[in-house]
């Protein structure tokens, strides 16, 4: 899915490597990049966006906590963000930028991979910078994904699912919400490109999925009718259906829950017609709108006879296998 993304940057009119490179990374996938500088960034720039990324030329003090409500996804590149996104409180300290993390995160993380535990190098060069480690990192329901390996009290890489206590204890992450401070982006080899481009598509804002019920069919009575909701679609993927009976005469579902239930369709002298309601549901628990399905189930084969001095039309029936079927 093609991306519409505003990053956030120190100046717009003098941007460096690391701006550049975030930008051409996602525009190289297809997305969409837009430059915004750090003082006028805004909740209401983002109207049409699916991702905010802040790349660590933005000013943490103009970024302050202006994304902290805002349902669209967050991802920062900035260490300095940290604590203004409740990630961690804030103290500067020299240090040397390793080329490793530690892996904290459970293996199968869908961002880090399977790292738990084991020392993993992310970068091809070192430099020295201001760090801010991680105090107070890990309140609340942030997930810890990776540390500094020469400091693993440094966590440098973690997020909140949506949904998720934040570290104040008192309020929820709105949307994902991703800190990977990995410096010197333009550096990163095969496994921190990785965690780079699986960062973008975990934090990005979930579009909900959209239910697609099937072709509405024309059926003959006492078969057996197949609804089919396979073609719903979402940005991640469908994990569950939802199927109601909306009109007609009351049938039973083979599974309400099912992709593709079955039910007998039932007979009548002049036909009949059934409506079944579908909803869907995506990887990240979001909700599609209702989409519909009709049934028409054609008459059955009937005849006039005469009862008691008039005449009244009567469905005919065969005998097949010992049963009378209409």
């Amino acid at each position: 899915m093609a991306l519409n993304v505003l990053e956030i940057v120190g100046n717009p009119g003098s941007l460096n490597n690391q701006d550049i490179w975030i930008h051409d990374r996602l525009v190289g996938q297809g997305h969409t990049v837009t430059y915004i500088d750090d003082s006028s960034a805004a909740p209401g720039n983002l109207t049409s966006y699916n991702l905010v990324i802040i790349s660590n030329t933005a000013n943490n003090a103009q970024i302050s906590t202006k994304y902290d409500a805002t349902a669209v996804g967050v991802f920062s590149t900035r260490g300095g963000i940290f604590p203004h996104s409740k990630f961690s409180s804030q103290a500067g300290v020299n240090g040397a930028n390793t080329t490793t993390f530690y892996g904290l995160a459970a293996n199968g993380d869908p961002i880090v991979g399977s790292i738990n535990g084991v020392t993993t190098t992310f970068r091809t060069v070192t430099d020295t910078y201001i760090y801010t480690p991680s105090a107070g990192f890990g309140a609340g329901g942030v997930l810890m994904l990776a540390a500094r390996s020469d400091l693993t009290t440094r966590v440098t890489a973690g997020r909140y699912d949506t949904g998720g206590l934040l570290s104040d204890g008192s309020t929820t992450a709105p949307s994902r919400r991703l800190m990977v401070d990995l410096m010197d982006y333009t550096a990163l080899n095969a496994t921190g490109l990785s965690w780079f481009d699986n960062g973008v598509a975990w934090a990005k804002s979930n579009t909900p999925p959209i239910a697609n019920a099937g072709p509405d069919q024309t059926v003959n009575p006492n078969t057996t009718v197949t609804l089919d909701g396979t073609s719903s679609t979402d940005d991640g993927s469908v994990t569950g259906y939802a199927w109601s009976q909306i009109s007609g005469p009351a049938v039973t579902l083979s599974s309400a829950l099912a992709a593709q239930p079955t039910f007998t369709a039932p007979a009548a002298v002049n036909g009949t017609t059934l409506v079944f309601g579908l909803i869907v549901t995506d990887n990240q628990s979001a909700t599609s709108s209702q989409d519909t399905v009709t049934i028409t189930v054609r008459p059955s084969a009937s005849a006039k006879v005469r009862i008691g001095g008039a005449w009244v039309v009567k469905p005919l029936k065969a005998r097949t296998s010992g049963t009378w079927q209409n």
